[in-house]
């Protein structure tokens, strides 16, 4: 099981994490950032495996995934998670 964490104010709703989620954990929402996009969100109704995808497709760099307390970036992994 893995948990995303989402930067909303970078993140330019181009949808590609969405389009690439395997599980469908990733949505779109109707509020607005400082960009003026609308950030995507998290559907709690459904579970992430932690795959990487969604970060690994994100252009901005706005989404961290988290798998056993391990923090990645894209395909980096960029530190310990406190969960």
């Amino acid at each position: 099981k893995g948990y995303i964490v989402i930067n909303k104010e970078i993140c330019k709703e181009c949808l590609l994490c969405i389009n690439f989620c395997p599980k469908g954990h990733i949505v779109t929402t109707t509020e607005y950032n400082a960009l003026s996009y609308h950030p995507v969100g998290i559907d709690e109704t459904k579970e992430c495996n932690g795959c990487g995808i969604c970060a690994t497709m994100c252009p901005e760099v706005a989404i961290e995934v988290i798998v056993n307390k391990v923090l990645m970036s894209g395909n980096h992994v960029i530190g310990e998670a406190a969960i």
